[in-house]
């Protein structure tokens, strides 16, 4: 082991992997992660929430490939909280991959580090890279503050990735973006197998409508592949290369028929239909502008004679008291190397979504990219 990774291996964060005989080769193709700190790392995470910056834990998937392009590809990133007992952490391609921890800071809100880290820009890729190419090191920004790191090395074979089914182009008609396992895939057979054949059978008599009265009124070019294949051909494609008729006279290029859209009648019917909405909208606001006035009013005087100072001390004693009982449970010399273990989660809300995460686990494989 490097220097560099060696460093981020050893940064403060210790990493606990969900595997049956203790080894680093998975049998599922997602994982439930834990974490625990060192004691100087959990200080100045403290030290960080005292003084109102967003702290939170960035982990990233990444798979050990020689193609830079390949590696980038195959990230999953996701921002969690630290006080979360572990996270479920899914990989898109079968091989070595490597899990980073980043403990983060920010002076900006969640939802902007959020932004910052798990962000991706239009081609589907994370917007800002966090590791080097040769995935020994984390890039620095100017957002954030990295407080510890820490790494850990698996290995997912090819065997427990999803197979693509048959009703794979059916499916996916409808999405630009492929599914990511088949829990998604199987979102999306409900819309395939009841709206979608009910789409395409009104696509189709609509673009039958189209080519019949195109074909009546003497338009040439027409594209009749729409009919023989809806699901194939779009219907614009029925009048992408129309040439035009006898029977309407064009001035520069446009039929005069959509100039009845902008006729008296119209504009007569749109303002019709303006002034009655109107009226309701002013009766409504006449009679709600007194409660809100009156509400208002109220919300002033609290503001000005209650005694907010001690309010927010209390409120920030409170705090730091509720932050270092959390913080204690983080400490690695305190609880020792955390192993992610379902079972063994306290009955409570927000561990429900752990618990249907488990089950999940075991029914829906990833399918490679």
């Amino acid at each position: 082991m490097d220097k560099k990774l060696k460093a981020l291996a050893t940064g403060g964060v210790e990493l606990g992997i969900q595997t049956p005989d203790g080894t680093n080769v998975l049998v599922t193709t997602n994982v439930f992660v834990s974490w625990c700190l060192d004691a100087k790392i959990a200080l100045r995470v403290a030290d960080a929430v005292t003084e109102g910056r967003s702290v939170g834990l960035l982990i990233i998937a990444r798979a050990l490939k020689d193609s830079v392009h390949n590696a980038e590809r195959s990230e999953v990133r996701q921002l969690v909280d630290l006080r979360e007992p572990m996270a479920y952490v899914s990989f898109k391609t079968p091989g070595p991959h490597r899990i980073f921890a980043i403990v983060v800071t920010s002076d900006s809100k969640w939802r902007n580090m959020e932004e910052h880290c798990v962000g991706k820009s239009s081609h589907d890729s994370y917007a800002f890279t966090m590791i080097g190419w040769d995935h020994d090191e984390i890039k620095s920004h100017s957002y954030l503050s990295l407080i510890g790191t820490g790494c850990v090395d698996v290995t997912i074979p090819e065997e427990l990735f999803a197979k693509l089914p048959y009703d794979w182009d059916w499916a996916n008609h409808f999405f630009k973006t492929k599914p990511f396992d088949e829990c998604a895939l199987r979102r999306r057979r409900v819309l395939a197998y009841t709206l979608q054949p009910i789409w395409f059978a009104f696509i189709w008599l609509c673009s039958f409508v189209l080519v019949l009265v195109l074909s009546l009124l003497l338009f040439r070019g027409i594209d009749l592949r729409p009919i023989r294949n809806p699901f194939r051909y779009p219907l614009p494609m029925i009048y992408a290369e129309l040439r035009s008729t006898p029977l309407f006279i064009e001035y520069k290029g446009v039929p005069l028929l959509p100039v009845l859209l902008c006729s008296p009648f119209a504009l007569t019917c749109s303002l019709a239909v303006w002034y009655f909405f109107g009226v309701h909208v002013l009766v409504l606001l006449a009679i709600m502008l007194p409660s809100i006035a009156v509400l208002a009013t109220a919300a002033i005087a609290f503001e000005q004679h209650y005694d907010w100072t001690s309010f927010n001390a209390s409120q920030k004693k409170r705090a730091a008291q509720r932050l270092k009982k959390e913080l204690d449970s983080l400490i690695c010399e305190t609880t020792g190397p955390k192993r992610p273990d379902v079972e063994k989660l306290s009955w409570s809300l927000k561990n429900v979504k752990f618990i249907a995460l488990r089950t999940k686990q075991n029914v829906c494989k990833s399918f490679p990219t």
